[in-house]
């Protein structure tokens, strides 16, 4: 009996260890871990990542961060309340914040400021106020802007040369640099075929746009105009059942347009991946060029045509590359909004016709 009394509490000494260690495990498990922390956010629109531009700038987050093994985040702002998914990204330990929405701009004026340890990038605008066109880049910021002159002549070129003679353009006002470029193109092609172009040029100023540009371009295509270049993602949304209705074409602009409709026949694009990848590698590198506006054109292959979805007849994509080497070369000269002094006429010869917006 003894015997068996010594071996039952040998046989318990030996499981309390043991107990006593599984405790401990179990209370290390429950331990709260600490919040994820990512060092570059991106801010999107209130729809997520499904605004082009957004989407593209994120693509080029993603694959320069990966290579550069930086963690990063896309924070998503309820309504139009971008300062709180700023901040909310800074509790999360962001270092650089990227805000690719022109519609950001009032909140990332305010964000410099309040953070001058962080950096900000933009993405195809300057931050201003809503209550000023005046722009104010901190030294902490840094923004990337597109040459739409030179986008747009492409547009305008390939269009021209594909056999289109009845155009539209129609933007918002801030986007006139797609519009004068747009012309010299229509010129320059117009003037090598031997043709004469009619083209209607107008803005839709109001926003919503929707209302106003159906209104303006709806009589274009009854007209007989064959082909509108559309310039912004809501002026695209608003001209598209027009040129739906009436078997017309539609040029998009910003990012490649094909996947909406098929009466997107072509695209004037801003090459936003490549551009923000370039700065988060500037990032990596710590050579991030705070203070600054980096312009990209045809010289760093910022803008380009969507050619190898596009729908044109005619201008194919060695002409396109012809095009391109003749650029390069200097055949063509294409002047900015500030050159012209606001009159689009100064940009044209006999062989195009700039028609009244009624």
């Amino acid at each position: 009996m003894r015997r068996l009394f010594i071996s039952i509490l040998c046989l318990l000494l030996l499981l309390l260890p043991a107990c006593g260690r599984k405790a401990t495990i179990e209370q290390k498990n429950t331990a709260p871990l600490p919040p994820p922390s990512y060092e570059i956010a991106l801010i999107t629109s209130p729809k997520g990542l499904e605004d082009g531009i957004v989407l593209a700038a994120w693509e080029g987050l993603q694959t320069a961060a990966d290579a550069a093994g930086i963690s990063y985040q896309w924070y998503q702002p309820e309504g139009n309340d971008y300062l709180s998914a700023i901040r909310l990204a800074v509790q999360a330990g962001a270092k650089l914040i990227i805000c690719p929405s022109g519609q950001q701009d009032f909140a990332i004026l305010q964000a410099q400021e309040e953070y001058p340890d962080l950096f900000f990038l933009t993405v195809d605008y300057l931050p201003a106020s809503g209550d000023s066109e005046e722009a104010t880049l901190a030294a902490n910021s840094c923004a990337i802007l597109f040459s739409e002159e030179e986008a747009g002549f492409l547009a305008g070129y390939a269009a021209a040369a594909d056999g289109y003679n009845k155009l539209g353009f129609v933007a918002q006002r801030k986007d006139a640099a797609y519009g004068i470029g747009f012309l010299q193109g229509l010129n320059a092609a117009a003037s090598e075929r031997g043709s004469t172009i009619e083209v209607r040029y107008g803005y839709a100023d109001d926003l919503p746009a929707e209302r106003s540009v159906l209104s303006m371009v709806y009589p274009w295509y009854i007209d007989g105009t064959e082909l509108i270049f559309a310039c912004g993602a809501q002026i695209s949304q608003a001209v598209l059942p027009a040129a739906e209705a009436s078997c017309a074409a539609v040029i998009g602009s910003d990012t490649d347009q094909h996947r909406a409709s098929d009466v997107f026949v072509l695209s004037a694009v801003k090459n936003i991946k490549e551009a923000v990848a370039d700065l988060i590698e500037a990032y990596g590198r710590n050579t991030f060029p705070a203070g600054q506006i980096r312009s990209y054109g045809l010289a760093e292959s910022g803008v380009s045509l969507s050619i190898e979805t596009s729908r044109l007849l005619h201008f194919t994509q060695e002409d396109y590359l012809l095009l391109l080497e003749r650029l390069h070369n200097g055949e063509y000269e294409i002047k900015n909004a500030f050159e012209i002094e606001a009159d689009p006429q100064s940009l044209l010869s006999d062989s195009v016709r700039l028609l009244p917006m009624e």
